[in-house]
């Protein structure tokens, strides 16, 4: 069995020991060929080529014979598969999905690379490897990613992808851990707190001076019902 590439040359030998020399004639696919020598050439093989080519050698004049038979197997060209969007930058943590576009012929098997190796065993491809799932990207995760398609008779690399990570937080609002936040609010609990029991002392303190300064403005409280009035006495 021999695999070739639809649109590739085929040129086959036949051999055989005679004497006188041998007569040889071909078939394919339980279909005579004309040729008649020892030699059978296609310049431009198609799907409808492939099959079972029989090559058979008879001696001329004992009409002993013999024949081979070789599987020929046709197989689609593949072009460059497009692997898209051209390049990612995202931010950690996030969820991308590369797409490899090739031919959807079953006989077509399509793998992943990172930097010429083997993607991780973290990323998630399609049914068909037709498309490739990162989850929680990392900057472990950054690099140049391609596809390759292949089927028996030939294969083809895509175009690279570059990936890139951005691990930073935004500006103006950095990354706090749980024990951050508990502490955050705690100390604004406790700030609170004090700003109240400082208003409290405070406003306590005023109302006691009020009543000290009313009552030494120079008056001598006296008791109900007396005349609190001083009446001038001259002597007489």
């Amino acid at each position: 069995m021999q695999d070739y590439v639809e649109g590739s040359p085929l040129t086959l030998f036949c051999h055989a020991e005679s004497d006188p020399p041998a007569q040889y004639t071909w078939s394919s696919n339980k279909t005579e060929n004309p040729e008649t020598r020892p030699q059978l050439s296609i310049s431009s093989l198609s799907f409808d080529h492939a099959g079972n080519y029989i090559c058979n050698a008879s001696n001329p004049e004992t009409g002993v014979f013999n024949s081979t038979t070789l599987e020929i197997r046709v197989w689609e060209k593949l072009f460059p598969p497009r692997l898209w969007p051209e390049e990612f930058f995202v931010k950690e943590h996030m969820n991308i999905t590369l797409n490899c576009t090739t031919s959807e012929h079953s006989s077509i098997t399509v793998s992943w690379f990172k930097d010429g190796k083997t993607v991780p065993t973290k990323a998630i491809p399609s049914k068909l490897n037709r498309t490739l799932t990162i989850p929680d990207i990392s900057k472990d995760d950054e690099g140049l990613y391609t596809c390759e398609a292949r089927n028996p008779g030939n294969s083809a690399m895509s175009n690279a992808i570059k990936v890139a990570v951005d691990s930073t937080s935004p500006p103006g609002k950095p990354g706090l851990s749980a024990g951050q936040i508990v502490g955050i609010v705690i100390g604004c609990l406790l700030g609170v707190a004090l700003i109240v029991v400082v208003l409290y002392f405070a406003l306590k303190s005023t109302g006691v001076g009020r009543m000290e300064s009313h009552s030494s403005n120079g008056n001598i409280p006296s008791a109900p019902g007396r005349n609190q009035g001083v009446t001038d006495t001259k002597p007489s």
